[in-house]
């Protein structure tokens, strides 16, 4: 792919168009790491072709390998780190740069407390690590604050079953990204392995894997691009997206409440959901949300916001700070080239909009997409009114989770090119 392509926002949209979804990255690299602590008594059916899934892929069946590389993926560095700790490997984890700079202590300190030998390559609490095999040491308790990844918890969770003698986490503080620990709880508990959840105490006795098929579903975090970019689209233009269900146990379908406010309506049909834009939205009410539940949703609703001009005050925003770019930063960044501010608060938790209207400058606009997927297929929501036209540097970003998102746009009658 070029350095950059050129889109320009559809002048007539495709109002009943079908928009094909990549199957969810959050449910396939759960259900490869749940094959791998099985030893493959439960089997995989169908992986996403998204960059993060293919990796962890390709890295668990790597088992023989002196260095394990995780590149820019988050998920894939935090469960391979309690997958080669426990299972007692010598080798190195590692990661890009910006991986280098994403916080891995919290695990690392669980995992060591169990009797992981783990040590720093480089700075002390991050990536790179060493592993250096794994004597049990007899504890099944740990307490682990859970503020700041889900992840940490999801890639222990996982790990529980197949422990001497199970695990009881307590989790402390804030909880960040609730839904995705209750999505492994879910797919873990579809496998046949009994999981008690007890307050904030989560219970997972040894146990011995059961036979069982996984079948991600279409990904509820990629839909709420089309979420967006309808809610910033003209009246009774609708799409079907395959695939998706109501009841899924993806956090991200909270997309589906968030959207009502800009009159987006949800309806379940036989093989997914058709979203309408059913009547402009009211520009006069003032936009709230707190998204320490879904974090990944927060960029989407922020460029809507944004483009609509929607008075917004939102908060739990303190997880964008180490995600693949400090994002919150990097989202403010790009909108001021259309003139609209996004006031970061000094904690770095929340944010505010005021309201404002757009001011596309006579040159063409270049937006950065700071290594990031959802920076990227965010602010292609601003073109979605059909007036303007940008750039976007390095468009192979979004290959990380959603790979044909720029076909699918053109397909809604945007230009690419």
């Amino acid at each position: 792919m070029s350095e950059f392509i050129e889109i320009q926002g559809p002048l007539l949209p495709e109002i009943h168009g079908e928009i094909n979804l990549p199957l969810s990255k959050s449910e396939c690299n759960r259900a490869l790491m749940l094959q791998a602590w099985s030893n493959g008594m439960v089997q995989v059916d169908g992986i996403s072709l998204a960059a993060d899934s293919l990796l962890l892929s390709k890295l668990l069946a790597n088992q023989k390998a002196d260095e394990f590389d995780a590149r820019d993926s988050g998920t894939a560095f935090r469960f391979m780190t309690s997958y080669l700790a426990l299972k007692g490997k010598h080798c190195v984890l590692t990661g890009t740069p910006r991986m280098k700079l994403r916080p891995i202590a919290l695990l690392v300190d669980a995992l060591r407390e169990l009797g992981c030998r783990i040590d720093y390559v480089e700075k002390q609490g991050f990536p790179p690590m060493k592993f250096q095999g794994f004597e049990y040491s007899g504890k099944n308790q740990l307490e682990i604050n859970a503020s700041s990844s889900s992840q940490f918890i999801s890639s222990l969770i996982m790990a529980a079953p197949s422990l001497p003698e199970g695990l009881e986490i307590t989790l402390t503080g804030e909880i960040s990204s609730s839904p995705y620990i209750f999505l492994t709880i879910g797919m873990m508990q579809s496998c046949g392995i009994e999981i008690q959840v007890i307050g904030n105490r989560i219970i997972i006795p040894g146990q011995k894997w059961s036979e069982a098929i996984l079948k991600p579903e279409a990904d509820w975090s990629a839909a709420s691009y089309w979420y967006g970019i309808l809610a910033n689209q003209k009246s009774y233009t609708r799409y079907f997206l395959p695939g998706l269900k109501l009841s899924s146990l993806q956090g991200d379908k909270v997309i589906a409440d968030l959207a009502k406010f800009w009159n987006v309506v949800t309806e379940e049909k036989e093989n997914g959901i058709l979203i309408t834009k059913t009547s402009d939205s009211n520009s006069e009410m003032e936009y709230s949300f707190d998204f320490s539940a879904c974090p990944d949703l927060a960029l989407t609703i922020i460029v809507l916001c944004a483009a609509t001009g929607t008075r917004a005050k939102l908060s739990g925003l303190a997880s964008l700070k180490i995600k693949e770019s400090d994002r919150l930063f990097s989202i403010a960044t790009e909108l001021k080239k259309v003139g609209l501010d996004v006031l970061i608060q000094e904690n770095g938790k929340e944010c505010q909009l005021l309201g404002t209207e757009m001011i596309w400058p006579q040159k063409m606009v270049g937006f950065e997409t700071y290594d990031d997927h959802r920076i990227a297929m965010a602010l292609s929501i601003l073109l979605a009114s059909g007036n303007q036209s940008a750039r976007f540097f390095h468009p192979e970003v979004v290959n990380k989770s959603y790979p044909g998102f720029w076909e699918e746009l053109s397909k809604a009658g945007f230009k690419v090119c």
